[in-house]
């Protein structure tokens, strides 16, 4: 399944995902309160990953105390409104922009900050405790991680590779 953020006039901002398996797309609205929410420049939603299921990152800046709050939801069944179960909160935060990178364990959440010139540091934040770990990761504003998941294809299989001896 891939999936991207959109917005249109008859269902405004919602997730649009293609399901490769069957070549079929599915539109899910994000939950109402994050609907209602939403103002341009105090509020914005990205999607990852936790756990193989798809994630919403809603996160708001408070502009008077230049901090924003995170709120991270899962995503239970694509195609169904309902379905998103909020999962935790992180924050608030002084504002680092959008910043939530990933998920580690059950409860940590990758974050990127400002480090160094124009490097940015990755750090791990549990809000089950509210305890905050330097990773000691530098990188820059485009560090990105990625999901891996291990798949019996060969990526560099050729034709003749692909077939199976069924003697």
């Amino acid at each position: 399944m891939f999936s991207w953020l959109v917005e249109n006039d008859e269902y405004g901002e919602h997730v649009m995902s293609f399901d490769m398996s069957n070549e079929v797309f599915i539109t899910t609205p994000l939950p109402p309160r994050i609907i209602e929410r939403s103002r341009p420049g105090d509020c914005w939603n990205s999607l990852m990953f936790h756990n193989k299921s798809l994630a919403l990152d809603h996160c708001v800046r408070d502009r008077n105390n230049d901090t924003e709050t995170h709120n991270i939801r899962v995503l239970g069944e694509y195609g169904v409104k309902d379905s998103w179960t909020n999962l935790f909160n992180v924050g608030p935060l002084e504002y680092l922009g959008p910043s939530i990178r990933g998920f580690c364990n059950n409860s940590g959440v990758l974050l990127q900050v400002d480090g160094d010139g124009c490097h940015r540091d990755l750090i791990l934040a549990d809000p089950s405790i509210r305890k905050i770990k330097d990773l000691d990761i530098h990188g820059t504003s485009s560090m990105q991680i990625l999901n891996y998941q291990e798949s019996l294809a060969q990526i560099n299989a050729t034709p003749s590779s692909r077939i199976l001896d069924r003697s």
